[in-house]
């Protein structure tokens, strides 16, 4: 059986849990478990002396939009992405209040190359992580 790491930059730990929940009541049937490093916000994600942005060895990054402290996904993804390191990590960026092509709109206008980059709804974003790490 796989085990998947996923950074998750997620402020309501509900969303997370549903996740976890999800994906370790399948793991069996799947072939595959999840193991998740959440963070509520930027400062967080920074501020962890066990992570290190400029390197990310996550199988996939999952990203929501809407974040508390001024700091949106967005600037999370190109904080993630401005490091050479990072340019190959798959990321999923969704929200709850925003669509996909508001949401890719919104980070097209942040960094230059998206490749790599998906789009989700937050009630698709079980089913999104799903395909990105079958594919």
């Amino acid at each position: 059986m796989n085990l998947y790491s996923l950074l998750i930059v997620e402020d309501d730990p509900k969303i997370v849990q549903g996740i976890v929940d999800h994906f370790s009541e399948d793991k069996d049937e799947r072939g595959y478990n999840i193991m998740p490093s959440p963070y509520s916000s930027l400062k967080e994600l920074e501020d962890d002396p066990h992570m290190d942005i400029s390197s990310i060895s996550m199988d996939l990054a999952c990203v929501d939009y809407n974040l508390p402290g001024g700091v949106n996904g967005n600037e999370v993804i190109k904080l993630i992405r401005g490091y050479e390191a990072n340019k190959s990590v798959p990321i999923i960026f969704y929200s709850f209040a925003k669509n996909e092509i508001e949401l890719k709109k919104i980070l097209e206008s942040t960094i230059d190359d998206t490749t790599g980059i998906y789009y989700a709804h937050q009630n698709d974003l079980e089913e999104r992580i799903m395909l990105v790490l079958e594919d």
